[in-house]
């Protein structure tokens, strides 16, 4: 697939923090250049919140297809959302396995569109 913004993070984790989940690709606190958050929340018509490097690439859902490997994240993006428009795929790579509860949770999230590979 042609312009996929690909970056490793050290680990992605599940964060159930004042009961909102996020799935953040950050490396603990520290925020490095490179992450990616996607907030959900039961029920929001919306879908999920994402953000991308900060708050600039913002948007609710706007997700087509979700792959989800061992130690992978493929997002593609609705090439008119904020997201899509910048970075049609965002590919996220982690350096360790990521965990079955976030591949759960992901696939909750994403129904349909979510495969894991």
């Amino acid at each position: 697939m042609d312009d996929v913004t690909t970056f490793d993070v050290e680990r992605v984790r599940l964060d159930l923090e004042n009961g909102i989940c996020l799935i953040s690709g950050a490396d603990d606190e520290e925020e490095p250049a490179g992450y990616f958050i996607i907030q959900m929340e039961k029920g929001d018509p919306d879908g999920p919140l994402i953000e991308v490097f900060g708050e600039d690439l913002t948007q609710s859902d706007g997700v087509l297809t979700l792959e989800m490997g061992v130690r992978h994240l493929l997002f593609t993006f609705e090439p008119t959302s904020p997201i899509g428009a910048e970075m049609p795929a965002v590919r996220i790579e982690s350096r360790t396995e990521i965990a079955e509860g976030v591949r759960s949770r992901l696939s909750v999230a994403f129904g349909k569109r979510a495969k894991r590979v």
